[in-house]
């Protein structure tokens, strides 16, 4: 793996055990009271996992908002669909120090100006993770990395050894196994030639696309509506809720919604959300839609299989508003 898990400057930390995504895995007891230190995507997914197992699970994240990079709307919904499992969730919680307790972990949070101490029996740090690239000793060679610690590369994967390629997670263009199989595969194409016929792939060409498998799911790709806002788009909105999704409804999981980002000059996509069943997969439609260009007007157009979720994707551009 190109990264490791990172580790917050916690005081005590280094006189407790403690656990990552990795060693969590290792348990062979369950969890009592599962404290778990960051609310992005791998707290998340183990505080649901764990919850349901029948731990008692409180995430503690440190900003005012669970899943920071996303929407409010969004992040605000997965947060009510975790509460309503019963798990606790502490927003703008600064986890001040760590210590034992007996048989359990003291953890001194400090919310609003007040300090107050939770007691868990395990303490996972869902904190984010680290290139290893600090283990390979690159100041003798020409390879560079930035202030994060990942290695530099160019379109290709190719470091500043001519012929050295980094790729997967240590060269920060993605996170993912499938943003690592495409770096395998842009790296194929530039040492052997398209195989396509449609030229060789980079890394700019790809449209950023992902999932939190949380139940339901969170299928996200491109743009979030604040990333769009922020670049200048003029954008477009439009959502709808899984409850007004028959089939949804015949399958029993209403909960969530599906937002889309529309260039409103363009026509284009420009990133979609899609919270409810179904999202990890209907979500990889648009990336097609929006790698492929298709403007909405044509999207709009296609028959899909009824009954699906995905058949009434379209029908939301029905709803589409201008967002100031």
């Amino acid at each position: 793996m190109g990264t490791r898990s990172a580790t917050p400057p916690i005081a005590g930390l280094d006189r407790i055990e403690w656990l990552d995504n990795e060693s969590l895995l290792d348990l062979d007891t369950l969890p009592e009271h599962l404290v778990i230190v960051g609310g992005g995507y791998i707290g998340i997914e183990f505080a649901q996992i764990f919850r349901r197992f029948g731990s008692e699970v409180t995430i503690l994240q440190r900003s005012g908002q669970l899943m920071p990079r996303e929407d409010a709307d969004v992040a605000l919904v997965l947060q009510e669909i975790l509460e309503d499992e019963g798990i606790q969730i502490l927003l703008s919680a600064d986890v001040r120090r760590v210590s034992r307790e007996n048989d359990g972990i003291s953890v001194s949070v400090l919310r609003n100006g007040d300090e107050t101490l939770l007691i868990g029996s395990h303490l996972l740090l869902a904190t984010g993770r680290r290139p290893n690239s600090d283990s390979l000793a690159l100041e003798n060679t020409d390879i560079e990395v930035n202030k994060f610690g990942y290695i530099q590369v160019d379109d290709v994967s190719q470091t500043g050894a001519p012929g050295v390629f980094a790729l997967g997670d240590v060269n920060g263009h993605g996170a993912f196994t499938h943003t690592s199989v495409n770096d395998a595969e842009i790296v194929l194409d530039y040492l052997f030639g398209s195989r396509d016929g449609v030229g060789i792939r980079k890394i700019s060409d790809r449209v950023p696309t992902y999932a939190l498998f949380s139940d339901p799911p969170l299928g996200r790709v491109g743009m979030t509506e604040k990333e769009a806002l922020d670049g200048g788009y003029k954008i477009m909105k439009a959502a709808r809720v899984m409850s007004m999704i028959g089939r949804a409804k015949k399958m029993g999981e209403t909960r969530g919604f599906a937002k889309l980002i529309v260039d409103s000059e363009t026509d284009m996509i420009l990133g979609a959300s899609i919270l409810g069943i179904g999202g990890d997969e209907i979500i990889s439609m648009f990336a097609a839609i929006m790698f492929s260009q298709i403007p909405c007007k044509n999207y709009r157009k296609v028959v899909l299989v009824h009954p699906t979720v995905s058949e009434l994707m379209p029908w939301i551009l029905d709803s589409l508003e201008a967002v100031n």
